[in-house]
């Protein structure tokens, strides 16, 4: 009798394994490691291995987009070009005083640990230490769009500047680098009216456009002093897209209304005189 309650035990032990792929987990320890880099609170990779940053144990979905960035392999881009990699190459394919607002040596550049590999969050953000640990105790660590050539003023062009990649260079001497002061001076008339915002000014732009992500200057009010021009976040989706190059919208479409290049172009009802 015993030998059929076992039989009977183990089946039904066995039934119910088979009815499910469910596991428990228990968290016993924070979301986020010990900053390598503890005088500047940079937290870097949770998980080198599988390339989960510490800010995407909260952020998920930003976490999923950002890993088919060029930035999410930063890092294996520069040891292609040669290894070691040369000590100047390093801040611009790790997180570190690069891109925000830290000075001086910091991250990788400071402490050389894998957890500061690639492009991560903190690269633009800054450090994310004492928001992970207390989320809700200080203003939350938002990028600019803005774009500058220099260090310390968190922006892609500390990165995306000089011989190397001039990029900041020529976006400069483009008309998008200019806030068309036309448009932003009908605005101011008429604030009830965004219209021409929607394709003269950088926030305009991303709100026409129906990108909700936050950023530093989101919410400034737009003047002849800090209207934007069309700044690289405009275009680019800093946090991952399916588009090349990470564009919001595709340049290889016909389709006028889904083509980047085009949806501003588009809006006009009446042509430009030659």
């Amino acid at each position: 009798m015993k030998i059929i309650h076992l039989v009977v035990a183990i089946a039904a032990a066995a039934a119910l394994g088979a009815c499910t792929d469910e596991r428990i987990v228990y968290r016993d320890r924070p979301p986020f490691n010990p900053p390598k880099d503890s005088l500047r609170g940079f937290l870097g990779y949770f998980d080198v291995s599988a390339k989960q940053t510490s800010c995407g144990n909260c952020h998920v979905s930003t976490q999923r987009d950002w890993k088919t960035t060029a930035h999410a392999g930063a890092w294996a881009g520069l040891l292609s070009a040669g290894s070691p990699p040369q000590a100047f190459c390093t801040g611009c394919h790790t997180v570190s005083g690069k891109g925000n607002t830290v000075v001086g040596n910091a991250g990788y550049n400071a402490v050389p640990d894998s957890a500061y590999h690639d492009v991560q969050c903190e690269s633009c953000h800054g450090p994310g230490f004492t928001h992970a640990e207390t989320p809700d105790a200080g203003p939350t660590p938002l990028a600019p769009i803005a774009v500058h050539i220099a260090d310390s003023l968190a922006t892609c062009g500390e990165c995306h500047s000089g011989t190397h990649t001039p990029f900041a260079e020529e976006w400069e001497q483009s008309r998008h680098a200019e806030a068309n002061p036309s448009p932003v001076s009908n605005y101011l008339a008429n604030p009830t009216t965004s219209t021409c915002l929607s394709c003269h000014e950088g926030r305009g732009v991303l709100k026409a456009w129906g990108v909700t992500s936050d950023y530093l200057e989101k919410n400034d009010a737009v003047n002849l002093t800090t209207a934007m021009g069309i700044t690289c976040a405009v275009c680019h989706d800093p946090h991952g897209s399916p588009n090349t190059k990470q564009l919001r919208y595709p340049i290889d479409t016909p389709d006028p209304a889904r083509n980047l290049c085009m949806k501003c172009p588009l809006h006009r009802t009446v042509p430009t005189p030659g």
